[in-house]
């Protein structure tokens, strides 16, 4: 009886760690018409093979519909690994009566690396006429959509069409420890206007040696420095 009831214990740790992992990674999308208030009455929240998601396959999520003044959005975004990579693509259409600001973004939780000094590399690039904006993070609370660390943040405003690249930031990732990252992109356009865009994100890793270089320039810097601040002292 003991025996059952240890092994009904086990079981339900089991399940409970199984769903506290599964959280813990996972793909999502959020599609939102930022035109329309109050914010995020309009916004859709999509998770990888979960309602509104139009693909099958992991690590992608298609949305296709009507969202705020927008008539009609697809959006894909999509996680690739080796290395770390997010990308999304949006169209979308607004209404014959009123433009719209079309807020698009994905994220990936669960991610882990090895120690090492992280480069973020992101590009934007499209058509429409309208105004862009593109902002991404790492967040190493591993938190949905977090905001911990800003990566890169590019807007402008284009007519026809447009390449803007590209933001370059940089994140400490320690070993073992997982963190989010999040990629938003953004397209206005007026009414019965139609735009596009695509941006991306992809994490490489900064070769150890010149990482141990660059800390050691700094370290070289500080001894220098403190060195002529004895001098004057003297």
């Amino acid at each position: 009886m003991k025996m059952l009831k240890m092994e009904k214990l086990l079981a339900g740790m089991c399940l409970m760690l199984g769903m506290t992992q599964a959280a813990q990674a996972a793909f999502m999308m959020t599609v939102e018409d930022a035109s329309i208030l109050p914010a995020g009455s309009s916004k859709v929240t999509i998770s990888d093979n979960g309602t509104g998601d139009f693909s099958a396959l992991t690590d992608k999520i298609v949305f296709v519909g009507a969202v705020g003044n927008f008539d009609l959005s697809v959006n894909t975004g999509i996680f690739g690994t080796d290395p770390n990579r997010l990308h999304l693509s949006i169209v979308g259409n607004t209404s014959l009566t009123s433009g719209g600001t079309l807020e698009v973004a994905i994220t990936k939780t669960g991610l882990t690396n090895a120690t090492a000094l992280y480069q973020y590399v992101g590009a934007l690039g499209g058509a429409l006429n309208g105004s862009v904006g593109y902002r991404a993070w790492v967040d190493t609370t591993n938190t949905a959509f977090g905001t911990e660390t800003l990566l890169g943040d590019i807007s402008d405003t284009v007519s026809k069409g447009f390449s803007l690249a590209s933001i370059n930031g940089a994140a400490a990732i320690t070993s073992g420890v997982p963190y989010s990252l999040t990629l938003l992109a953004t397209m206005a356009v007026g009414a019965n206007q139609a735009g596009s865009l695509d941006a991306s994100l992809t994490e490489v890793p900064v070769p150890a040696a010149v990482w141990l270089f660059g800390s050691g320039l700094l370290g070289l810097f500080g001894f220098s420095s403190r060195k002529k601040t004895t001098s004057i002292a003297a």
